[in-house]
């Protein structure tokens, strides 16, 4: 990586390895995508985020706060 690189690139290559890691791609297939098949996959890829981010603080919450209100546990 060169000295400087903002955050679009560094998201970009997190964008990347996860789509090679989880189908096991490589590069090559990266670079074979359309533009539209990459906004695909940044949309997919910030819509998981989002949602664990929202799993990771309700389970906060539950843990600071107990249980949640209307829950028959």
């Amino acid at each position: 990586m060169k000295n400087g690189t903002d955050n679009a690139d560094i998201q970009l290559l997190s964008i990347k390895a996860e789509w090679m890691m989880n189908g096991g791609k490589s590069s090559e297939d990266w670079n074979k995508l359309s533009i539209q098949d990459v906004k695909l996959l940044t949309v997919d890829y910030y819509a998981k985020e989002e949602r664990r981010m929202k799993v990771l603080a309700s389970a906060f919450n539950q843990a600071l706060f107990g249980k949640k209100k209307g829950r028959n546990d």
